[in-house]
């Protein structure tokens, strides 16, 4: 099982363990090149869509890892076992990750490695005051997309600050290609945002502020990862 560079950084990330557990896994690349590889001795793949479950299943059987790999047809977390030590939520919005979390919690030794598609800033935020703490973050690029990945793991908070939500202290401590382009991204988006709401017939001085403070901290932040 070849992977693309975003599911590869994710399968990296997840590292070896025992028992993976892939929510959302589409169509179970991740177990499969995990089982593959002998990062993992078993594998659960859930999804909460029968029809990418069913070709994550296929795919399974071709790979001959049927007595290794369970599917579970679920909403996130809620319809897995729960004696896995791994957990990947992958290619799902941050507000969407969020939201299984919060339905229910993974086993307290459980590490998590999540792979926001949007809404980044919600997922850290949430890490941080939920118990969580973030102990790797890294950038990746595919053509026209660049991403991150977060690993977390049980573990209070002690403080964060506002670039903290913005990217991690991990984050920021790693110089690279990616995580220049990923910070860039951001700044790029914001800059349209703030020169729309400058030229709107009534500024929004408080929204004109807000993004003015986030574009600040951005800059820095580049000026960390950037080679």
């Amino acid at each position: 099982m070849k992977l693309s560079p975003r599911l590869q950084t994710v399968a990296d990330a997840a590292g070896k363990c025992k028992i993976l557990a892939d929510v959302g896994t589409d169509h179970g690349y991740i177990p499969v090149y995990m089982l593959e590889n002998d990062l993992c001795g078993r594998a659960y793949a859930s999804d909460i869509r029968e029809q990418p479950l069913s070709r994550a299943a296929e795919i399974i059987l071709e790979s001959g890892l049927s007595d290794k790999a369970e599917t579970f047809l679920s909403n996130g977390i809620l319809d897995i076992p729960e004696d896995y030590d791994t957990l990947v939520i992958a290619g799902m919005g941050g507000e969407t990750i969020v939201s299984i979390l919060e339905a229910k919690r993974p086993p307290e030794n459980a590490k998590l490695v999540l792979q926001p598609m949007t809404e980044e800033q919600t997922l850290r935020e949430y890490l941080y005051t939920h118990g969580y703490r973030i102990t790797d973050e890294t950038a990746v690029s595919e053509p026209g997309h660049v991403y991150t990945v977060i690993s977390a793991e049980s573990g209070k908070t002690e403080s964060y600050t506002y670039r903290d939500v913005l990217a991690s202290p991990v984050f920021c401590g790693k110089k690279s290609a990616d995580g220049e382009a990923y910070i860039m991204k951001y700044i790029r988006k914001e800059t349209r945002v703030l020169e729309g709401l400058r030229h709107a017939s009534v500024p929004k001085t408080g929204e004109i502020a807000k993004i003015e403070r986030e574009l600040a901290e951005l800059e820095k932040i580049l000026e960390l990862v950037k080679i």
